[in-house]
């Protein structure tokens, strides 16, 4: 009965100590956030926005790294090599899923080396036409539509013609 105690004593003193090992709050330590393209564009800014709102949300520091060149490779392959740990974050875009039609030899795997976290930014595209032009003509073949000039008005808070 004695050694049945031992073991159950031992079991319970491993059972504590390795849940207060998990309880670790994260991030216990600064985070990098890693992004593919130079500082000052688009893809920065918001990186540097997100960073600095989930610094306040957890109260440790999340900074900006920007690894430019080779359309963000040069990023992914440094997140790719750096430790499991989640202290190494890729900000990444819609570019690395060119890149892997574009680059026959990548020197990461895009779906075994990176887990999707969050979206973070829904950025609509816009084409543009020379203000000569107005809104609702066949510009190129059937391109305007009623729901694009729509668009168009509340962007310039004015009447367009749409009919």
């Amino acid at each position: 009965m004695s050694r049945r105690f031992q073991n159950l004593g031992a079991l319970l003193m491993f059972v504590m100590t390795s849940s207060c090992v998990m309880a670790q709050a994260y991030p216990a330590k600064p985070v990098r956030v890693v992004v593919g393209f130079a500082p000052g564009g688009s893809t920065d800014v918001v990186a540097r926005l997100l960073s600095r709102k989930l610094s306040e949300s957890f109260g440790q520091q999340f900074f900006v790294e920007n690894r430019s060149g080779a359309s963000s490779n040069i990023a992914s392959q440094a997140v790719a090599r750096s430790p499991a740990d989640g202290y190494t974050l890729l900000y990444m875009t819609s570019t690395m899923i060119v890149n892997v039609s574009l680059y026959s030899k990548l020197p990461f795997d895009l779906a075994a080396d990176f887990v999707p976290i969050a979206p973070v930014v829904d950025i609509p595209s816009v084409l543009a036409v020379h203000p000569s032009l107005r809104e609702g003509t066949d510009c190129a073949g059937k391109i305007p539509s009623r729901r694009n000039c729509l668009w168009l008005r509340r962007q310039r808070q004015r009447d367009a013609p749409c009919d």
